[in-house]
């Protein structure tokens, strides 16, 4: 996991390349569920429509944006991840909304 460097006047420690790994790993699927989970618990919370919509696009906006600098993907490939993504709240919203209005 750690060793230290052999030189005894130094103080550098060399981590291994799997404990990297790992914790890039665990990093990016804990970014991965709040990219996910966030904008789906913010929008239950609020009931205007305007501010769902704002919710909506700042999610979109964070995920193209992690994906385009945490990926080698193609362009194709992040317009359709974010298209996705996006449709998948849009609908979030239209079929909470009907939920909601059906309860009043």
């Amino acid at each position: 996991m750690f060793s230290p460097k052999p030189n005894k006047e130094s103080t550098e420690i060399i981590i291994s390349k799997p404990l990297i790994r790992a914790t890039a790993r665990a990093l990016t699927a804990a970014v991965a569920i709040i990219l996910l989970l966030a904008p789906i618990i913010a929008l239950n919370a609020v009931q205007r429509m305007l501010f769902r919509f704002i919710i909506v696009f700042s999610a979109a906006t964070c995920f193209v944006t992690v994906i385009t600098v945490a990926s080698k993907a193609s362009m194709a490939e992040i317009f359709a991840a974010g298209a996705a993504y996006s449709a998948v709240l849009v609908v979030f919203i239209s079929g909470n909304g009907i939920q909601n209005q059906s309860q009043k």
